[in-house]
């Protein structure tokens, strides 16, 4: 056996107590987390998780205000400077200065 675990060895022997309660705190929690993890996984299989996906894909996204001081012109210029007119998927008509 190599030197430091004959010394773990050694130490577990002199602490029984100490190493008893390591060793079942430790099977607690991969029992727990086992259990768990597989009730999680079986949900995952049923066809009430299928629906509630498709219901989430489905509903539309909650839209969000631009949060104040958002200036479109000043974020994009660094995307606008390789072409010099307007893009090519925007209308003249629609576009104005949001500034």
């Amino acid at each position: 056996m190599p030197a430091f675990l004959s010394g773990l060895a050694a130490k577990a022997r002199a602490h029984k107590l100490v190493t008893l309660l390591v060793v079942l705190l430790l099977a607690g929690a991969l029992g727990a987390g086992g259990y768990f993890g597989w009730r999680t996984w079986q949900y995952r299989q049923t066809s009430e998780y299928a629906v509630e996906q498709l219901k989430a894909a489905l509903t539309p996204p909650k839209r969000k205000s631009s949060p104040s001081g958002w200036i479109f012109a000043r974020c994009s210029r660094s995307f606008r400077a390789p072409w010099p007119g307007p893009f090519p998927f925007t209308r003249p008509a629609r576009t104005r200065n949001m500034c």
